[in-house]
């Protein structure tokens, strides 16, 4: 007979909970959840959190400060490096990606891409003239016409090319119709060509 009361007793418990467990699950299923308030986009002209105010005159657009731009994520001054990466960061506080001010010759950067940085390695192409010189760059070459190089590849040099007109031709490519006298045709009449 104890055995029968206990297995009673247990059946009893096990009932009551499951009513309980049934109340709760009953309550609670027509109960609204929280809805995470809309997220106001401050640029769209649209009131998106519904309070009557679009972009600069809702407060909710009073963003909190920004991240420094050497914690953003962004190639801020479009060198090709963000953040850790980008040598004019120093730590991720810095609120500014842009160059240093020091002058392109002593600033450590390759800043004319000829693969030489600053005095130490420019200097003696005359591309820096002292580490307070702020071009890195070197003048600009002279015309193909007169820098002694065979640009177009007809063995031609310069004032010797006939792609040349003058020295400040920048453009050594042989004319499509050659001159008379390399055409292979007798131009004028003597029987003799070129």
């Amino acid at each position: 007979m104890i055995a029968q009361r206990s297995t009673a007793t247990k059946l009893l418990v096990l009932l009551l909970v499951s009513l309980v467990a049934i109340f709760m699950i009953s309550a609670t299923a027509g109960a609204e959840r929280p809805v995470p308030p809309p997220t106001e986009n401050c640029e769209d002209g649209i009131d998106n959190d519904g309070d009557g105010l679009i972009d600069e005159n809702d407060p909710d657009c009073d963003a909190p400060d920004e991240d420094p731009e050497c914690d953003d994520n962004v190639d801020n001054d479009r060198d090709g490096a963000t953040d850790d990466f980008d040598r004019d960061c120093t730590s991720e506080t810095d609120d500014t990606e842009s160059g240093s001010d020091e002058p392109e010759c002593s600033d450590g950067m390759d800043n004319d891409g000829d693969r030489l940085i600053d005095w130490a390695e420019d200097g003696d192409l005359e591309d820096c003239e002292s580490d307070d010189d702020d071009s890195e760059g070197s003048d600009p070459p002279p015309p193909a016409c007169s820098d002694g190089i065979d640009n177009d590849g007809d063995g031609l040099v310069d004032g010797d090319d006939p792609g040349c007109t003058d020295e400040n031709d920048d453009d050594e490519t042989d004319p499509t119709t050659p001159p008379q006298c390399s055409d292979g045709d007798d131009n004028d009449g003597d029987g003799l060509v070129d």
